[in-house]
């Protein structure tokens, strides 16, 4: 984790952007970033922290998009370690965390930053992150997960009052440097892109008190072409991933998976998640909308699955 800010706060706002092997999608963030900068009044920076890509992205590649754009180069350590680097070397009051695959739209930058200036006590900002229906076949099953979980969950963030920090999705929040820093940073042991950013939200609610919000307005397109079959392996990695909570007896950890069933019961539930999860993969490519319980009901035995490996995981013994 981070230990102190590397420098004093001042006004402005740092764009802090992990990336990995996604340099055509990263040229456009920057890029929408630097048409944002232009008519931004207060001081802004983009920080670009490269997590070991092996797709030609590097100092060069970023200068195509922004001649002033920060590059910096690490091995390979995960989304958490990048931001956590990228927020060390940031010199503004403000800490935007973008991912390499969310095109900012006009007035974004603005809405973050009014947000923090308009509230009177300390808050983090969560934008509204949407499907790039230019780049990427929106179905909708692809509809479900981004307003409903597991991807994102904006329609139940549009009602939720307590439990904010399940929200801050790190592909598109913002937060006062000092608060970041107090909260100590991102846990480095997350070295996938799985549950780091909820665990760091639920950690500064606690150490800070600041506050999640949502701004609806700070709009981002998600330019990731994707399909069910895809997000549903996603799924199960996010599951699995889940075993360094575990192994850390975390609050957040959640339960191992309910393993009742036993004999027909068994044989029944297995048929009808392998149904299920056949008839979301037929029938979303073509676009047909099924109940959201299916969906549900799909998501939930994918993640699960990961889950009983990172319980498994979690009680191997440690070899000597």
């Amino acid at each position: 984790m981070v230990a102190e800010a590397a420098r004093d706060n001042t006004a402005g706002i740092s764009v802090v952007i992990p990336t990995h092997n996604r340099r055509r999608t990263l040229l456009r963030v920057i890029a929408a970033i630097e048409r944002e900068f232009a008519d931004f009044t207060e001081p802004g920076e983009v920080i670009v922290v490269d997590d070991g890509s092996t797709d030609g992205t590097s100092q060069a590649t970023v200068r195509e998009s922004s001649a002033g754009a920060i590059y910096v180069r690490q091995e390979q350590s995960g989304p958490a370690a990048a931001r956590n680097r990228g927020a060390a070397i940031a010199s503004k009051g403000l800490i935007l965390f973008l991912g390499d695959d969310t095109v900012p739209t006009a007035g974004f930058i603005p809405h973050h930053y009014e947000a923090h200036q308009r509230e009177p006590e300390t808050i983090a900002v969560v934008g509204y992150t949407i499907w790039d229906e230019a780049a990427v076949k929106v179905t909708p099953f692809l509809r479900f997960v981004n307003e409903h979980g597991s991807q994102f969950a904006y329609a139940r963030m549009r009602n939720a009052r307590d439990a904010m920090y399940r929200f801050f999705y790190t592909s598109n929040a913002s937060i006062e440097r000092e608060i970041f820093f107090a909260a100590g940073g991102f846990n480095e042991a997350f070295t996938t892109a799985a549950w780091e950013d909820i665990e760091f939200a639920y950690r500064a609610e606690r150490v800070t008190g600041v506050r999640v919000v949502f701004e609806p307005r700070a709009v981002a397109l998600h330019d990731h072409p994707t399909s069910a079959a895809a997000f549903l392996q996603r799924t199960t990695a996010v599951g699995r991933a889940t075993a360094v909570l575990v192994q850390m007896d975390h609050p957040l950890a959640p339960s191992p998976p309910s393993a009742k069933a036993v004999g027909m019961r068994r044989v029944r539930r297995w048929f009808m998640n392998q149904t299920l999860d056949w008839t979301v993969r037929v029938v979303d490519p073509l676009r047909i909308p099924l109940p959201n319980r299916i969906y549900r009901h799909v998501v939930r035995a994918y993640y699960e699955a990961g889950l009983r490996e990172a319980y498994d995981h979690a009680r191997r013994p440690v070899s000597s």
